[in-house]
């Protein structure tokens, strides 16, 4: 998951965020919130970012961590791996939540993505980056 934040106004977020499934405020759903959140899948992410939903890059990691064992000539004891870059890869957006807050202006948007070359035996967890 990737997160960003920043100030905008009322009239740009109006602008900008259209469509997009309402989470809140609704009748059922706190309906005097002051924060509005959305969420955005599929194509409608498509329609939101245009090409750039398309270009995204990751760098696909092995976890470090694992115990390892050293063989100095003073017995240089053992350690943990280090973690490993094994390169960049494409990746999907899978659903993108924005929220924005009337009172303070704040706009937030989470990106939920996963390796879209389908890395799985790489060792890739879009929950590990």
């Amino acid at each position: 998951e990737a997160k960003v934040s920043d100030l905008v106004s009322k009239a740009e977020f109006e602008t900008v965020f259209k469509g997009g499934k309402l989470i809140q405020p609704t009748p059922e759903n706190k309906p005097k919130s002051q924060v509005t959140i959305k969420e955005y899948t599929g194509e409608a992410i498509v329609e939101l970012l245009g090409a750039s939903a398309k270009n995204l890059k990751g760098e696909l990691w092995q976890k470090g961590g694992a115990p390892t064992r050293g063989f100095g000539f003073f017995g240089g004891g053992g350690g943990f791996s280090k973690g490993k870059k094994l390169g960049s890869v494409p990746l999907d957006i899978t659903v993108m939540k924005v929220t924005y807050s009337n009172a303070s202006q704040q706009l937030s948007i989470a990106l939920s993505v996963t390796n879209s070359s389908g890395g799985g035996s790489c060792g890739y967890d879009s929950d590990d980056f």
